[in-house]
């Protein structure tokens, strides 16, 4: 086992505070993204599951900060990674949308605040993996496996995130008009950074088999998934009941859940 290098303890804490401001602005506020947050979402149902996704991302951050085994939050790092790198993406291919000529200061702020983090925090990841890398390990005993019915779930809810991540990034126009909601090519995209980033910590996970290494991403997808849902109960009027898209929404964060639950409640 190695000890977490501090420049990622550095990460942790920045991540978790911006994530939940991140989550403040989308959640709470999701009807004035037009003003307090960097792009306009349209839909506020939209704004409000990624404002409560970045709650769960806020809570892997601060319950990270204080993990004192590399092990046991490499997952949520890779998937915190790719989540950076997607977004980061999505930023460039839609810069045009990004309110880079507001008049109103706050929303100036907010927006440039937007393009810095998800310029550095990618690149301080990128060096946290390399000194990571340096770091000494020490021989510990293998935690426990995980059973066979938790790591089909995993790689059942990666590969079918890792999917629809795909689609959503690469293929915005052909999913959009089948999605539980309204989206745009920019929103699809903004989704597509969870997706994948939830997929590749499945499979990571699904790979280490250890009950001790899904703990902090446990209680990140129980506490997504409760803001996800209450977003559905408050926001419903958007979702096109009971289409195939609402089902499969609800049935992919079922499985989160439940994963999510399991994992937080173990005793190893």
């Amino acid at each position: 086992m190695k000890q977490i290098h501090p420049l990622f303890r550095i990460v942790f804490l920045t991540g978790g505070g911006l994530s939940l401001v991140a989550g403040i602005q989308l959640f709470l506020l999701a009807e004035q993204t037009d003003v307090y947050f960097a792009w306009t979402i349209q839909s506020p149902l939209t704004a409000a599951i990624m404002g409560g996704f970045f709650f769960g991302t806020m809570t892997f951050g601060f319950l990270a900060f204080r993990e004192p085994v590399w092990e046991n939050v490499r997952a949520g790092v890779m998937g915190l990674f790719v989540l950076l790198c997607v977004k980061l993406a999505a930023t460039v291919l839609h810069l045009d949308k990004f309110h880079l000529n507001s008049e109103q200061p706050v929303t100036i702020f907010v927006t440039w605040m937007w393009l810095a983090t998800y310029t550095l925090l990618p690149i301080a990841v990128l060096i946290g993996f390399i000194l990571q890398r340096r770091m000494v390990a020490s021989v510990s005993d293998p935690g426990a496996g995980l059973p066979g019915w938790m790591r089909s779930l995993l790689i059942l809810h990666g590969l079918t995130g890792l999917i629809t991540g795909i689609f959503l990034f690469m293929f915005p126009q052909a999913i959009i008009p089948h999605w539980a909601w309204s989206l745009t090519p920019l929103t699809s995209r903004a989704m597509a950074a969870w997706f994948l980033s939830f997929a590749i910590v499945d499979v990571i996970l699904f790979s280490d088999n250890d009950w001790m290494r899904t703990k902090v991403i446990a209680v990140e997808y129980a506490v997504s998934v409760l803001f996800a849902l209450l977003a559905l109960v408050q926001y419903s009027n958007e979702v096109n009941w009971p289409g195939l898209g609402a089902l499969g929404f609800l049935a992919y964060l079922a499985v989160m859940l439940i994963i999510g639950v399991v994992g937080s409640l173990k005793r190893t």
